[in-house]
């Protein structure tokens, strides 16, 4: 039972803030979430993850980071027009806008990685009813 309980409650720890972060540091996550699990199991760090990972039915923890961050963008959509996460989202959306926001290129890579291009010309277009669509079905596509 201890051991099952320090299994998931590392997870909260790592993922706090993913949806803000998330796009960046997947790959650093991963590696300390294997090497975390690798311990408390008392597996030999040369186990391949997969084995592990089935035989506890976890999800990687890019998919869940991945869904984190589409609910969150969805959650910010159907916020009041005069709150500024949305603001904000919308002025980073726009396509004239310049592209130092780190966050909103990085959202666009992964989006076409999960193989929703669409959404992100939707988003820039403002066709609200396609986008929560789109969303719907990326978050599906992870799952």
């Amino acid at each position: 039972m201890i051991v099952y309980g320090l299994l998931w409650s590392f997870s909260p720890v790592l993922m706090y803030g993913v949806e803000i972060w998330g796009n960046r540091r997947r790959e650093e996550i991963e590696i300390v979430n294997e090497k975390y699990m690798k311990m408390i199991l008392g597996l030999n760090f040369n186990t391949p993850d997969y084995l592990w990972a089935m035989e506890l039915g976890r999800n990687d923890l890019e998919c869940v980071a991945m869904k984190r961050v589409f609910k969150y963008v969805l959650h910010i959509l159907k916020m009041d027009e005069k709150r500024w996460p949305l603001i904000c989202l919308k002025e980073m959306m726009n396509p004239n806008c310049n592209s130092k926001f780190i966050w909103w290129v990085d959202f666009e890579k992964m989006v076409n990685s999960v193989g929703s291009c669409e959404l992100v010309a939707a988003m820039r277009q403002n066709q609200d009813e396609n986008i929560v669509f789109w969303i719907e079905d990326a978050l599906s596509t992870l799952i």
